[in-house]
């Protein structure tokens, strides 16, 4: 199946540039108890927070299992799947979203997912440690063509 939403282009995943490979395109928004905040620099200090990314949406996702400047991302979540699940993570520092693509970032406060707001590609959202949590839990949404 094309993972069409973690490429810099409309292409299949044979065709996608290697996710070492940044776009200069590409921004980083870090996202933290406060909501979204874009930065200049590409990762946070702190450890990725303990916790996954679910893709509730219909392609695969590019997700960061531990930042590296030099990375987008770390490996292809498929949709309907969940980082810990897929890959067997205790953590998740992010995602990818490719240009062209649009959707809602959702966090979960314990009681209810509250929207973080909308992530227009391309961009790489790197998550802050959230100290009123002990389990980071991010929901990937209403993914569309931006």
């Amino acid at each position: 199946m094309p993972v069409i939403a973690v490429v810099t282009m409309s292409a299949a995943a044979s065709a996608a540039p290697s996710p070492d490979a940044p776009s200069p395109d590409a921004r980083t928004v870090v996202v933290g108890s406060d909501g979204p905040v874009s930065v200049a620099y590409n990762c946070v200090s702190d450890p990725p927070p303990a916790g996954y990314v679910s893709n509730e949406t219909s392609l695969g996702i590019g997700v960061i299992h531990i930042c590296n400047p030099n990375e987008l991302y770390d490996a292809v979540l498929s949709a309907g799947r969940r980082t810990d699940s897929q890959f067997g993570w205790g953590t998740s520092h992010g995602f990818y979203i490719g240009d062209g693509y649009c959707l809602v970032l959702h966090k979960w406060n314990g009681s209810h997912w509250i929207p973080q707001g909308l992530i227009e590609g391309p961009t790489r959202v790197v998550f802050h440690n959230d100290p009123n949590q002990s389990y980071d839990r991010w929901a990937l949404r209403g993914l569309y063509r931006c």
